[in-house]
Parts: C-alpha cells; structure tokens; sequence
C-alpha cells in the first residue's frame, strides 16, 4: 500500500470516528471535525512547502508546538481516538500526568473536566517550557507542572533526547529507545506527591512505568488511585519479558484491568511494543447494595 493511500484510509478513519461519536465523549463532534479537517489543510500546506509550523488552534485553544507531524498524531490520538477518556464521579478529578510532553494530554482532560486539579510531570526541560506556555496562554487553572522525570530514585539521572527534534514522544532514561542526546534531570518519586484520592494517573513515561508502580506499592499509596491509563512499554529492552508481573501487581492489589497492544501479525520475537492498560480499583466501581 501506498504513503498516500494509507495517509488517505488513516484519514477518513479519523473523520468516521469523529462523525460516528453519539456524545458519549463530552465534545461538539462538529467542531472537532470542523477543526479537525482544518488542522490537516495546514498540515498538508507545510509537508508540501516544507513550512514550519510552530503555533496551531484546536478546540479553542492556542498551543504552541515542536514539529506538526508529531502535534497532528498525537492530537488525533488523544482527541480523536480518546485514548485518555475516563469517567469519574466527581467533576473535579484530581489526575496526575505523567510525561505530559507539550500538554495535549492537559488540554484534554481540562476539555472534559474544566475544574479538575491536574499535576504534571515532563522530564525535558524544552519541551516543559512548551508546556508550560501552554498552560498559561490558555488561562488553565488549577494545573501544576514539574520539570521532573518521575521513577523511584530522587536523584540526578540520565535521560537521553534528540536535541535536533525537541518534544519526541520517545524521550526516555533507557538509551535504546531514544539513542541520540544524554542529558541530566532531576528525578522524583511520585509517592511523595499523592496525600489524598486520585481519580486518575496517566502514565507515559517511556519504560519507567514498572518503577513508578513499585514506588506506589512499597509507600503504600496505590490504595489512594482509583484508576490508571498506562502506556507500557514492552521490550524496551528486547531481552527483558516482565508484563505479567506488571500486571500481577494490579491484580494483587485489587485492580481490574482492559488493554490494548499494538502487534499484529506475523510476530517477530523481541519486538518493542506499546500496550495500554486502562486499570480500575475494583473497590471504587463496586456496584451500591
């Protein structure tokens, strides 16, 4: 198949599921679709005359951007295919991001839940300025956003980007997802931060997720969650098969759990993957008597 045929069917598969949305997901599905077929005009105009686009509207938001391939995929990703998407019971959630990057993530959860209390974490120090412009040249309130890689060490550690393309998704402590530029960055548990319930953690952290977990567990503070959207990062190293003891901790610890996976066939042995687990403490849906 074709770039431009498959461009073609990625398309018209965004605009079906725009068009296919019966409200269930909280937007104006005619806005979206509206700003959606816009922001791929722009899009297109750049790939054609190589322009560089570093500033896009969406939604009514103003966002300012790396590089406009990896914004409109993770726009379509997160707004679109709803990776994100949550119910809670109180209109206020209280949701921690991790690996915020330029704070799309952000901007959706203050779409669905304009008064939640949001807590960021991006490593990068670039791509944290983007995002904290963001932030502020959208008047979002209650949003806090740490410079900070998030494991289970306080510490300085290494953390390997691509100063050539700042804002890459694939930004990382384990050198062979991302082997380009080293950098250093101040590590923090997340542990540290959770004192009271949390409606929500998302987890895009590039491999770091399984220490983020153990963080939880051993400070007793994964009884304070009460649901998880994580990436998980199978085969980061190609060597290592550890998700089922990743999901063995959500199952000891009283979460259910959906996932997704990327691999189709035919499958080649110690391929990199990415996995989302959407993960529910059973306790807080347990139906009321």
């Amino acid at each position: 198949m074709s770039e431009r045929l498959r461009n073609l069917m990625n398309f018209l598969r965004f605009v079906g599921l725009i068009l296919a949305d019966k409200g269930e997901y909280g937007k104006d599905k005619y806005l979206l679709l509206k700003d959606y077929l816009r922001l791929k005009l722009i899009h297109n105009v750049a790939k054609i005359f190589g322009l560089r686009i570093h500033k896009l509207k969406f939604l009514g938001y103003k966002i300012e951007i790396f590089d406009i391939n990896t914004s409109v995929s993770l726009i379509e990703s997160i707004f679109i295919e709803n990776e994100y998407f949550f119910r809670s019971k109180t209109k206020s959630p209280v949701i921690f991001d991790l690996g915020s990057n330029i704070g799309l993530s952000i901007l959706y959860f203050k779409t669905h839940f304009p008064n939640s209390e949001i807590i960021s974490f991006e490593a990068d120090v670039q791509t944290a300025g983007i995002l904290n412009k963001n932030v502020k040249n959208n008047d979002l309130k209650k949003v806090k956003v740490f410079n900070n890689a998030v494991t289970n060490k306080k510490e300085k550690i290494s953390f390997f980007v691509d100063l050539n393309g700042p804002g890459s998704p694939l930004m990382s402590i384990y050198k062979n997802r991302l082997p380009k530029d080293e950098i250093s960055v101040n590590s923090v548990k997340l542990s540290d931060y959770i004192k009271k319930p949390v409606d929500l953690i998302k987890m895009d952290i590039e491999g770091s997720e399984g220490d983020v977990m153990k963080d939880l567990l051993d400070r007793k503070k994964l009884k304070f969650v009460k649901q998880l959207i994580i990436e998980y990062h199978h085969h980061i190293d190609p060597n290592v098969d550890n998700f089922s003891q990743f999901l063995g901790l959500l199952e000891s610890n009283g979460f259910g759990y959906q996932i997704h996976a990327s691999q189709k066939p035919p499958f080649n042995p110690k391929s990199f993957e990415d996995i989302s687990i959407f993960a529910y403490n059973l306790s807080y849906f347990q139906p009321k008597n």
